[in-house]
């Protein structure tokens, strides 16, 4: 399959928030090979992703949560109930 390449995600890596990353993967061992911020050049033989308005999680043992205890700041839209919890 050879490398994939994903970018402009919200990555969240166990720690901390980064914007607009571009993780870049070998989808054959599932090995990350670089997390940068650059956007990827077309390359000839590589799986590019458009990650805009997603969020890429780390593989979580246990990465269920419980939504209905969660509070949102006022005015803030429903759809971030999943992005309220980092």
């Amino acid at each position: 399959m050879g490398l994939t390449v994903i970018h402009s995600v919200l990555l969240f890596d166990g720690t901390s928030i980064h914007q607009n990353a571009t993780v870049t993967f070998d989808s054959t061992t599932g090995t990350i090979t670089s997390v940068d911020s650059r956007r990827p050049d077309t390359l000839s033989g590589v799986t590019i992703v458009d990650g805009s308005g997603c969020t890429l999680l780390p593989g979580f043992i246990d990465s269920h949560i419980h939504c209905d205890g969660i509070s949102l700041p006022p005015g803030a839209d429903e759809s971030d109930i999943l992005q309220a919890p980092l």
